[in-house]
């Protein structure tokens, strides 16, 4: 027998054999890129999980992955899927379940074909068709659950397999309950109900907390189950008991404490009931989920999600902000699960920093998103700024830009004031910049990550950066003022990265006591957030020496654009090049690449557009502030 003939019939042996099992659909599975072998097993795995947990009962199938076609040439890995379960199997629940895994969630019906589902009765040898390669050296099968479903003698007649007869038990016996009373309870609980689930095989106590259901009249539990973890039903009962009680007591001891102090910040400020309720329904969705028990395939899971978007990273840089010595130290603002703080002394430019960085990650990362919280001024102030930058006109001409289009200068202002509003314009349009003040969202930090994820839920594939400017004014509603409100906000504000999939900046104040002139900002200095030098991994201290020491200062630039009028001795007048800020970007703190420096940046005043020193000109002025430390100066600089 030649080995086609050998294929053919152990292919045909395989159907005939799982052909008697009830099947409800044949599914056709594709990724929209070109999967690895190992990713695409993963992935089906993560797919016939998740619908058991939405169905809570098992599934059955048997599937052939292909990676090549009935002609030969190689294709990019796929599925053939025939699928049953005790239960109808609802043909949108499959498709929208393999749509969000493989990130085509917001995908259409007619667009997308990563996904079809037929009833099985259209599939008279959909068998056949689905395990026709299975003998090939690019494709393979897998099957689970068809003990469960096959109606034919799959075992031995003398059952010496344990784990069989538990499994055949669960089958084929009807579900009958037992009623406990809620004494057995250690700690006096309201009734509850604990619903097990008919398509379960228990093997062991651990199991039983991950599926408790519901809470209502007596505790339910069904007989075959019991049995099968051969463990007397009374000390179930008891220990399933205590579980529970354990858990919900610490659980509802946290839940009290946001109640009361909810019931307060209602009481004291009604009119922000909606910011408040949003405070309390985002702290007892974090207890919730710290009452969540180990789940070894919540952790492999996230492993494959790790390991997928590494594979998934073909590309060195980060986020490229077009500032050449920041992203060689950097590789750029980071893509995602990173949280950076931006410290620095009122007027020293950070807001300038994040427009600066802002409009360069714009135009250099064409799939990127950036949500803009800006608390600290109007849109009609931050609007201007932001075309101050890319166009460089002055930011107060752009802010009157009625005027300025009839002005002398009426012609040159408008061929570029055109083209940068144009593009800012395209930006917000496609939401790839997204800005709110607080005339159209609330300075709280619920509200912020509302948002977050009501615009990474449009676009879930491209990266995410989003920017809080500024945190101390940012508020927690339902808290106390106090350090421990602070540290609560920090915590907020430091999960959102990895929520989300995202990279988050804030900018911060200084406290009182680091305003004085010549310190410069530290990662552990930032006003009413001490939290933050422990949660960020990123610190970029903004520092203006020019702002801080006037005529004192050590770094300052000068152009001949910029003019001042001076009075000389003999009284007569003279124009003089006036001194423009330098401004410091300190890089005290980073988890990212470990690199720590300064770099200098000149700061163009009039229109907020920075540009970053040149390599010569960043060693000449690290090298002046090192002399001027070592001369005894009374200011402090940078280590």
């Amino acid at each position: 027998m030649d080995h086609t003939t050998r294929d053919r019939r152990f292919n045909e042996s395989v159907a005939d054999w799982v052909r008697p099992i009830p099947w409800q659909l044949f599914v056709h599975l594709t990724f929209p890129w070109n999967v690895r072998s190992e990713t695409a097993d993963s992935k089906f795995r993560e797919f016939v999980n998740d619908l058991e947990k939405t169905l809570k009962t098992r599934v059955c199938f048997i599937a052939g992955k292909e990676g090549r076609s009935k002609n030969g040439p190689t294709v990019p890995f796929h599925f053939h899927v025939a699928m049953t379960a005790a239960i109808t199997i609802p043909l949108d629940l499959v498709k929208t379940t393999w749509r969000n895994l493989i990130g085509r969630s917001n995908a259409s019906e007619l667009k997308d074909d990563s996904v079809r589902v037929d009833p099985w009765c259209s599939h008279a040898d959909g068998l056949s068709y689905l395990l026709k390669q299975i003998s090939d050296a690019d494709s393979s099968w897998d099957c689970n659950w068809i003990g469960l479903f096959h109606p034919g003698p799959l075992y031995s007649p003398d059952w010496k397999n344990e784990r069989q007869r538990k499994t055949k038990r669960w089958h084929y016996q009807p579900v009958k309950t037992i009623k406990v009373p809620v004494s057995l309870s250690i700690v006096e609980l309201a009734p509850l109900t604990v619903t097990f689930p008919t398509t379960l095989c228990l093997d062991t106590l651990d199991n039983f907390p991950e599926v408790i259901e519901e809470v209502t009249d007596p505790i339910t539990i069904a007989d075959g189950n019991i049995e099968a973890t051969s463990l007397p039903t009374e000390f179930i009962h008891r220990e399933l008991l205590r579980l529970i009680d354990s858990n919900e007591m610490e659980a509802e001891e946290e839940r009290t404490a946001i109640a009361q102090q909810t019931a307060k910040a209602l009481a004291q400020n009604p009119k922000a009931m909606d910011s408040i309720l949003a405070t309390a329904a985002s702290r007892l969705s974090a207890v919730a989920g710290s009452r969540v028990g180990y789940d070894p395939q919540v952790n492999w899971k996230s492993y494959r999600a790790t390991v997928d978007k590494m594979e998934a990273a073909t590309d060195m840089p980060e986020l490229v902000t077009g500032f050449p010595v920041f992203d060689s130290l950097m590789g750029g603002i980071p893509k995602e699960a990173v949280m950076g703080s931006m410290p620095g002394k009122p007027h020293h430019g950070k807001s300038i920093v994040i427009d600066n960085l802002i409009v360069g990650m714009l135009e250099n990362n064409p799939d990127l998103t950036v949500f803009l919280h800006h608390v600290d001024d109007a849109a009609l102030m931050r609007i201007p700024r932001i075309l101050g930058v890319m166009s460089g006109l002055s930011s107060r001409s752009i802010s009157k830009a009625g005027a300025s289009l009839l002005g002398p200068m009426a012609a040159e202002f408008e061929e570029r004031y055109r083209k940068a509003e144009e593009k800012l314009n395209r930006w917000i349009e496609e939401e790839r910049l997204v800005l709110a003040d607080q005339s159209v969202l609330v300075n709280t930090l619920p509200a912020h990550e509302q948002w977050i994820r009501d615009i990474r839920r449009r676009n879930s594939k491209g990266h995410f950066v989003s920017v809080g400017d500024n945190f101390h004014l940012f508020d927690l509603p339902g808290m106390d003022p106090g350090e421990g409100k602070v540290r609560e906000m920090s915590r907020f504000i430091s999960t959102l990265p990895t929520k989300h999939g995202i990279t988050t900046l804030f900018t911060m104040e200084l406290p009182k006591e680091n305003l004085r002139a010549g310190v410069r900002p530290k990662y552990t200095d930032a006003k009413n957030s001490g939290g933050i030098s422990f949660d960020s991994k990123l610190n970029i201290g903004v520092y203006q020496e020019l702002q801080d020491l006037g005529d004192e200062c050590v770094l300052s630039w000068t152009s001949s654009n910029h003019m001042d009028q001076v009075t000389n001795p003999d009284g007569t007048t003279s124009m003089k090049e006036k001194k423009l800020p330098i401004v410091e970007m300190i890089i005290d703190k980073n988890k990212v690449t470990g690199e720590k420096k300064t770099i200098f940046y000149r700061l163009e005043p009039m229109s907020g557009r920075m540009e970053e020193c040149s390599e010569m000109e960043q060693t000449t002025m690290a090298m002046s502030l090192e002399a001027a430390k070592h001369n005894n100066r009374r200011f402090t600089y940078p280590n």
